[in-house]
């Protein structure tokens, strides 16, 4: 039997946030007693797209379905892969995985886990267009090898793979799921530590901890209340009148909130910027020319925009590959220095000394409005024409559906320069949505992915790395911290792992 579940329309009046997290913390004292509930509240930025983890589940909407379902391969604080549904795997071969399961879950239908239904929510991730869909191009076949036991044959080295099934790719729904995925767009399905009670789209999401949970998390937390509250501004303001525990901030957000006593973490973890991605020139011409893209890289003063949005927790980069990447090379992060002449000289060259005309996608989440508009002026300063298309409401989908040939952006900057690869350059990655394919990349790809020796790969994949700034898929600004704050005095076991950009409620506590 399926628990009741209650989804409430927008329209419908609501309680608001402060009444909710009353009842929730109505312990008496700042720690839980053994006998009491221990709710924690969230700020969220948005609500859920969905319920159903093939779909785009990344940045704080990864948080809804990272609650209900288990994954294969869990990570800890130090971002080292821990079991999951999965107990061990091996690669017997560069191109041949084995991966062992327990099966002693439970989805909350009342459904059973079994390696025919682990390979099944495989392969429809392979097939569904989603956030880490691409993560899963290296895998040619799936074999039922016995009750508990599956072999993945590839078609390229992909030590990666373990590390995707930590992500939504990884999370596994009931067969009832599976026959009917249209029942993951109002509910969840699955048999992870929390199960969703009730919610009313887009404001508030409660989730109660599932009593048959059998993966291998010492959950604490009894109730995680999500509250959308889309401005940061105002999730400061909601953390310090109590009606929520934790919440995601702005650099000058964390400094107010520390002032008065709460905690804060914050990793380098996203680099934001402008996504290139008509490299063909199909809706804007003018970027079918890497001149243009890379005249729009050296009219980018990074040290003054960087510094204006994020103060000191930033780092200025012409490179997409984050830090703890083998793809990371120092020397990139100072390719395209600021240049506005030869940004004017390059754009002449390529035909465009009047200049062009550039509409950019961007939305009012995570401020990236704001960062387009500390952008422009210096796009305008080499002649180019470029103005805010503000689509918060449907930002996936424009850039899905192809309607602009840039957009203002954000994307972690991960701990892997193959994953990097999947979700930023592949040909189906989401980052990649005109679907650009140049053989030099994907040799350079393929090489360094087969590479078996860590030093060795390293340096092929600093090459993909050059080769990507100096042909200008991207014009990144900076990779940024993003910062998380909450109260110290209810909640314990804050970690943030390496590039994450919101701690994941698995090892919350109490504060002592």
């Amino acid at each position: 039997m399926r628990s009741h579940r209650l989804r409430v329309g927008t329209a419908v009046a609501m309680l608001g946030i402060t009444t909710l997290a009353v009842t929730a913390c109505s312990t008496g004292s700042s720690s839980a007693s053994e006998d009491a509930t221990f709710a924690v509240n969230i700020a969220a930025l948005e609500g859920a797209p969905t319920f159903d983890p093939a779909a785009n589940m990344r940045g704080s909407a990864f948080n809804y379905a990272a609650a209900a379902y288990e994954s294969l391969v869990t990570s800890d604080a130090e971002g080292a892969l821990q079991p999951g549904v999965a107990t061990a795997w091996e690669y017997t071969s560069p191109t041949e995985l084995t991966m062992d399961f327990r099966l002693d879950s439970v989805f909350e239908d009342g459904s059973p886990m079994t390696v025919e239904l682990i390979k099944a929510n495989l392969e429809r991730y392979q097939e569904t267009p989603g956030t880490y869909q691409a993560r899963l191009n290296s895998i040619d076949a799936i074999e039922v090898v016995d009750e508990d036991t599956l072999k993945f044959s590839l078609n390229t080295p992909d030590q990666s793979l373990p590390e995707a099934f930590s992500l939504t790719v990884g999370m596994m729904v009931s067969q009832a799921a599976l026959d009917d995925p249209t029942l993951l767009l109002t509910d969840t399905y699955g048999s992870g530590p929390w199960i969703l009670d009730s919610y009313t789209e887009d404001s508030e999401y409660s989730y109660i901890r599932n009593p048959e949970y059998a993966g291998p998390m010492d959950v604490q937390v009894d109730e995680l209340n999500m509250f959308v509250i889309t401005d940061l501004t105002a999730q400061l303001n909601a953390l310090l009148a109590g009606d929520v525990d934790i919440i995601s901030a702005q650099w000058s957000q964390r400094d107010q909130a520390e002032s008065q006593g709460f905690a804060a973490a914050s990793n380098e973890s996203n680099v934001g910027g402008l996504m290139l991605f008509d490299r063909g020139g199909d809706v804007i011409p003018e970027l079918g020319d890497v001149r243009v893209r890379q005249a729009i890289n050296y009219a980018l003063d990074r040290d003054a925009i960087g510094t204006a949005l994020w103060s000191d927790y930033q780092r200025g980069t012409s490179s997409v590959f984050g830090k703890f990447t083998s793809a990371y090379d120092e020397s990139l992060d100072d390719y395209y220095e600021y240049n506005p002449e030869k940004a004017k000289q390059l754009l002449a060259e390529a035909g465009y000394a009047d200049g062009f005309e550039l509409p950019i996608l961007s939305r009012t989440m995570f401020g990236e409005n704001k960062r387009l508009e500390a952008t422009i002026p210096y796009l305008e300063a080499v002649g180019i024409t470029a103005t805010l298309s503000d689509r918060t409401n449907d930002y996936f989908d424009a850039i899905t559906n192809k309607e602009f040939g840039a957009s203002q952006g954000q994307q972690n900057g991960g701990i892997d320069s193959y994953v990097n690869s999947m979700n930023m350059l592949a040909p189906n990655a989401q980052l990649n949505p005109f679907g650009t394919d140049d053989p030099e990349l994907t040799a350079l790809i393929a090489d360094a992915s087969s590479e078996l020796d860590a030093d060795a790969a390293a340096t092929k994949w600093q090459a993909v790395n050059k080769w990507v700034v100096e042909n200008a898929w991207f014009a990144p600004v900076a990779f940024y911290h993003t910062h998380t704050v909450w109260d110290a005095e209810k909640l314990g076991g804050v970690e943030l792992a390496a590039g994450q950009v919101f701690p994941l409620p698995f090892s919350w506590t109490p504060a002592e």
